[in-house]
């Protein structure tokens, strides 16, 4: 996969449960160094990652955000890169099963 320009996700279907709930969610992601943008199209969010910007740090806060707001996780996908394969691929984490699980079916 190529580290050059971006890269953009969905993230639908997005709850809320408190405008706490919804301050917190902007305000993670705002914080995330790789996320260059972020911009509603109808229902949908769409977050723009600069490909060049996704360390091991970066990737691990998109993990959890991605987990923590129940977002399409297979997305991320897009950075099964040789250097990040050694702790992306362990089938113990948290994530493992949202990301590839259904690899088999691609």
């Amino acid at each position: 996969m190529s580290k050059v320009g971006v890269v953009e996700f969905k993230a639908e279907g997005v709850s809320y449960y408190s405008r706490h709930d919804e301050d917190c969610f902007f305000h993670w992601l705002g914080k995330i160094e790789c996320v260059t943008k972020f911009y509603g199209q109808g229902r949908v969010l769409f977050i723009v990652v600069d490909r060049a910007a996704v360390t091991r740090i970066e990737l691990m806060e998109l993990l959890g955000f991605f987990y923590r707001y129940g977002l399409d996780m297979t997305q991320l996908r897009e950075f099964d890169w040789p250097e990040f394969s050694d702790w992306f691929h362990d089938g113990d984490a948290y994530w493992s099963d949202r990301v590839f699980a259904s690899r088999e079916e691609d």
